[in-house]
């Protein structure tokens, strides 16, 4: 590998890391997901982050989805809560052990999720998640989580 390719790659990975750090940036400092995570959620809440969400999404193309847990770790997006969605974030150990270790943030190894394996019949890991704490601007205390999942870019 040449010196030319290691700055092509270095660039293409800077570049996705600007991007979900403005993603993110941009779902944690939007007032209306503030004042919504304020505890304790409930379903209309829960509806409108999801709506907001799912327009944040839609405009990033890297991002696969936004998963949004309360403080005890309870996903609070209602069509994650529905099957197959809730077994597969049940058995997304490396989100509970993120829960566990009480740090900012963390991106995982890559992985399918949130695919579901039964259906998807490719073994490939496509995918990463980054996992951060959601804290609230205004009190700065700690209101839940972020799952951000996005896909890997490959360099051409």
């Amino acid at each position: 590998m040449q010196k030319k390719d290691l700055q092509l790659y270095s660039k293409s990975i800077n570049t996705q890391i600007d991007e979900l750090f403005s993603f993110h940036y941009n779902i944690v400092s939007d007032s209306g997901i503030q004042q919504l995570m304020i505890p304790p959620t409930n379903q209309i809440s829960e509806a409108l982050i999801s709506k907001i969400l799912k327009d944040y999404v839609n405009n990033y193309p890297m991002i696969n989805a936004v998963f949004v847990f309360d403080i005890e770790g309870k996903v609070i997006n209602p069509i994650y809560q529905q099957p197959p969605y809730d077994r597969l974030i049940n058995n997304y150990t490396e989100l509970y052990d993120f829960i566990k270790s009480n740090k900012a943030f963390k991106l995982s190894k890559p992985t399918q999720f949130p695919l579901n394996p039964e259906i998807h019949l490719s073994s490939k890991r496509d995918n990463l998640s980054f996992f951060t704490q959601f804290v609230n601007i205004q009190s700065l205390k700690k209101t839940g989580y972020l799952l951000i999942n996005f896909r890997k870019k490959l360099v051409v």
